[in-house]
C-alpha cells in the first residue's frame, strides 16, 4: 500500500527524526490549506505580540535609512532643489501703458489739426464707416474756417471697425435745406456734386420721393449721404429707380437706418443692373441679419462687376470672404480697363 507515491515498508524503517525531517522537506499541494498547517514551524522563538502592521513598516524604514548599500552611497536628506519660483512685480504692464497714452494724446494733437473732410476720406479708405459718416456730418454742420473742430472730444479710439456692428444711436443732426437741395438736382446744378444728409431731421417720406425723383435724371451727383434718416423698407423700394437709370452716382450711404433684410436685398438686387455705383455702405442698421440673409446679399453682389467697395457688419465668415473675394475681383476688372486706355 503506498501513501502519496511513498511505500509504507520504507516508512516503516524510518526513525521519528527521520520522519521529521522528512516531513519538513515535502510541501503538501493543497492551496486549501493554511501556511502554518502545510509546513512545521521554522522557528523556535516564543512570540513578543500580536502582528502590528503599522509598527512593522516603520521598523522597516528605519532598517532601509540606516542601511549603507554600494560604495556610493549618500545618507538621506530632505532638501529642496532648484530655485524657488517668485511672482515678478509688473512694471513693464505700466510701462506699456503710459507709452500707449502718451500715443493716444500725441495721435489726438496730430487729428486736431486735420481738417475734417481729409480725416473723412482716410477713414473711409481704412473702413471705418462709422467715422467717416460722423466726420462727413461734424463737416457739414460745422464751421470749415477751424479745421479739426468737433474732435476734442471724440477721440479716435471711440470707433471701431464695420467688422462688428454697434447698438443704434441718435447721432447729431444737421440743418441742410432739403427742399434747396431738391431743387437744385432738378435744375441739374453742376456745382451739386456731394449732398450730405446724414442725420438729417427732417427728411420725411415724401421729401424722400421727391429726391428720389430729382436723382433720377440728373448728370452731376456723385455722392448721396443720408445715413442716420431712419429709412425703411418704403425708401429702400423708391432708391430702385434711382441705382437703375442714375448713371452718374458712385457713392452712397444708407449706414445706421432701420432696413431690414428685405430691404436690403431690394438695394443689392437693383444694383446688378448699375454699373456707375463705386461704393455703397449699409452698416449698422436698426435690425441684425442672420447667415442666410448674409449669403443672399452675397449672392446679390456677385452679379454687379463695377462696385469697388461694400461697408457692411457680416457676423459670418463665409458671406464676408465671398464679398471680399467679389470686390478683389471688380478692382482687378477696373485696374486693367484703365491700363488698357
Amino acid at each position: 500500500m503506498a501513501t502519496n507515491g511513498i511505500d509504507d515498508t520504507l516508512l516503516e524503517t524510518l526513525t521519528t527524526e527521520e520522519i521529521g525531517e522528512l516531513a519538513e522537506l515535502i510541501d503538501p499541494d493543497n492551496s486549501c490549506l493554511h501556511p502554518s498547517e502545510r509546513m512545521p514551524p521554522q522557528t523556535t522563538k516564543e512570540p513578543t505580540g500580536p502582528f502590528q502592521r503599522d509598527h512593522l513598516l516603520v521598523y522597516l524604514k528605519q532598517e532601509a535609512e540606516n542601511s549603507k548599500v554600494g560604495e556610493d552611497y549618500i545618507p538621506y536628506k530632505k532638501e529642496i532643489r532648484g530655485k524657488v519660483y517668485k511672482l515678478k512685480e509688473p512694471v513693464e504692464t505700466v510701462r506699456k501703458e503710459t507709452k500707449k497714452s502718451k500715443f493716444a494724446e500725441e495721435l489726438d494733437q496730430m487729428l486736431s489739426l486735420v481738417d475734417q473732410d481729409d480725416l473723412a476720406d482716410l477713414a473711409s479708405e481704412l473702413g471705418l464707416d462709422e467715422i467717416s459718416s460722423r466726420l462727413q456730418t461734424q463737416s457739414a454742420t460745422s464751421n470749415k474756417a477751424n479745421p479739426g473742430a468737433g474732435l476734442v472730444n471724440t477721440s479716435v479710439y471711440s470707433y471701431r471697425r464695420s467688422g462688428s456692428p454697434v447698438a443704434y444711436s441718435e447721432p447729431d443732426l444737421q440743418e441742410t435745406d432739403i427742399e434747396e437741395s431738391i431743387s437744385c438736382l432738378q435744375e441739374l446744378d453742376p456745382n451739386l456734386v456731394n449732398l450730405n444728409l446724414n442725420n438729417h431731421p427732417k427728411l420725411d417720406e415724401s421729401l424722400f420721393q421727391q429726391l428720389c425723383d430729382a436723382l433720377v435724371p440728373n448728370t452731376y451727383l456723385t455722392s448721396l449721404q443720408l445715413a442716420g434718416t431712419r429709412l425703411g423698407d418704403n425708401q429702400a423700394k423708391m432708391l430702385v429707380p434711382v441705382l437703375k437709370h442714375n448713371f452718374t452716382l458712385q457713392s452712397l450711404n444708407l449706414d445706421s437706418n432701420c432696413l431690414t433684410g428685405a430691404g436690403v436685398k431690394t438695394v443689392l438686387t437693383a444694383l446688378q443692373e448699375n454699373k456707375s455705383l463705386r461704393e455703397i455702405k449699409l452698416s449698422n442698421q436698426k435690425c441684425s441679419f442672420g447667415a442666410g440673409i448674409e449669403m443672399q446679399m452675397a449672392k446679390l453682389i456677385s452679379n454687379n462687376t463695377t462696385l469697388l467697395k461694400f461697408g457692411f457688419s457680416f457676423t459670418s465668415a463665409g458671406p464676408r470672404v465671398l464679398v471680399e473675394k467679389y470686390m478683389m475681383r471688380n478692382t482687378e476688372t477696373a485696374r486693367q480697363q484703365k491700363v488698357l486706355l
